[in-house]
């Protein structure tokens, strides 16, 4: 009986201790800079954050300080700093838009209605979630230069759209009005006849750059145009531009021919038309370049963003063990941790991993353009209609740490860094450069985690 009894004390005290996640939390104590440890200093940067608020004012109230143990980030300077300027308040997360057709972009040159009606989606909230969930680097390539692809085939436009998921759904709401990125690249067939947009739409294709083939140049070449409005103002050509790819004929359209279009073309957009985003201060008239964000470390001290209101200095901690809120995923021991913005929440599954979704790639664009029947309808049809459709109805996972009394207030959120390993490549490309340090505990959503920040390779 005796033993029993202390058969079972021993299995509640086990099952108590296993309900914390964290040491800290099981001795009522935090870990803080356990054992060695690198710490340096930064200040807030009221420039960067300043740029992403809608009043200016709001700095003043303190709503955009860096609070203790929050995640840091900083811009990707060239300069030396001699101190680290830093924010800790996420910046992309507003999504909404009132840009109007004609007024502040140009419309897409296509008599479907719902591309003839797509609405330019530029706001930095979508570019920092296009990247951060770029699964390929193809993908990554296009996010990067904000490409969405289109087609003039119907067949082909429906194949196109299930590629690009995110410009034809909203997680939390029905099917949209199509979107498209501030560079529309249309593949344009060798059948294909641009006279008629003069009629149709006002406006005609016109040559774009260099690579354009002349009389006397080889007509292998690839060929590039560019839709010009007949009416577009400065205003409209600056926030959106629409390119045309002229195809070979299939028996000469091969997928190293098509890649090789589009960095061509990727790389006249970066050379010539700098990345442009809207943020809820710039309005529609104003884009900015975004800034390229990088893990800069936990915030160790409060700091005040406004100079009026106090120190602005804060001391960060790059390597160290130390006790933190978990974000809104289950951690478990050993797991890598990565940092992402709020705005990603809706590419992740409850299981931490990027949602199910077709990962496009120079094969499949080719295979898409070649018209493959067998290949549209067995391998996007099949994987959209049973997989990415259904994960559309799953709950979007909500962050779980809203300051108390600013709900409003997003920060970065800490996330474990898993590999996927199926056909669908469910981790991105990026995740690996968010990397921020290794769990030592395990923890459930928004609850202590005891984590060694900076246990990464570089370390």
């Amino acid at each position: 009986m005796y033993i029993s009894r202390q058969i079972n004390s021993k299995i509640l005290l086990a099952h108590s201790m296993a309900s914390f996640g964290s040491l800290g939390t099981a001795t009522n104590s935090n870990l803080s800079n356990a054992g060695n440890n690198i710490n340096t200093t930064g200040r807030t940067n009221m420039l960067l954050q300043s740029i992403y608020v809608l009043n200016d004012e709001m700095l003043k109230k303190g709503m955009y300080d860096v609070m203790r143990h929050e995640v840091c980030v900083t811009q990707n300077y060239k300069g030396i700093q001699a101190y680290v300027p830093v924010i800790s308040t996420d910046i992309g997360c507003d999504k909404t838009s009132s840009m109007e057709i004609g007024r502040d972009f140009i419309r897409l040159p296509h008599t479907d209605p719902r591309l003839h009606n797509s609405q330019l989606d530029m706001s930095i909230a979508t570019y920092y979630q296009d990247i951060g969930d770029a699964r390929s680097e193809f993908e990554l390539m296009l996010a990067r230069c904000q490409i969405s692809l289109h087609s003039f085939q119907t067949e082909t436009q429906n194949a196109l759209d299930k590629c690009q998921d995110r410009m034809l759904f909203d997680r939390t709401q029905e099917l949209m009005t199509k979107k498209h990125r501030r560079n529309a690249v249309f593949f344009l067939g060798d059948d294909y006849d641009d006279t008629a947009d003069e009629a149709d739409h006002g406006g005609k294709w016109e040559k774009c750059f260099e690579y354009n083939r002349t009389e006397n140049e080889d007509e292998g070449l690839p060929q590039f145009k560019k839709f010009k409005p007949d009416n577009a103002d400065t205003k409209v050509m600056k926030n959106c531009a629409v390119y045309g790819i002229l195809l070979p004929p299939r028996d000469r359209l091969d997928a190293s021919y098509i890649g090789m279009m589009l960095e061509m073309l990727c790389n006249f957009i970066a050379t010539n038309d700098e990345i442009k985003t809207l943020t809820p201060k710039s309005k529609n008239s104003a884009p900015i370049t975004p800034p390229d964000l990088r893990y800069a470390g936990l915030a160790l001290t409060d700091a005040c963003m406004h100079p009026q209101n106090g120190d602005t200095a804060v001391t960060l901690n790059i390597f160290s063990a130390v006790t933190i809120n978990n974000g809104p995923f289950d951690v478990c021991t050993n797991d890598e941790l990565m940092w992402i913005h709020e705005v990603e929440l809706p590419d992740f599954s409850s299981d931490g991993l990027r949602r199910r979704r077709i990962v496009m790639d120079i094969e499949t664009i080719h295979k898409i353009l070649m018209e493959d029947r067998d290949f549209i309808e067995k391998q996007i049809n099949v994987i959209y209609e049973k997989i990415t459709q259904k994960i559309t109805s799953e709950p979007v996972i909500k962050q779980n740490n809203s300051l108390p009394g600013n709900p409003s207030r997003k920060t970065f959120l800490i996330a474990p860094c898993k590999r996927g390993f199926t056909m669908l490549q469910r981790s991105s490309i990026l995740d690996h450069e968010r990397r921020m340090g290794r769990a030592i505990s395990g923890a459930k959503a928004g609850k202590r985690l005891d984590l060694i920040n900076g246990a990464c390779a570089h370390f």
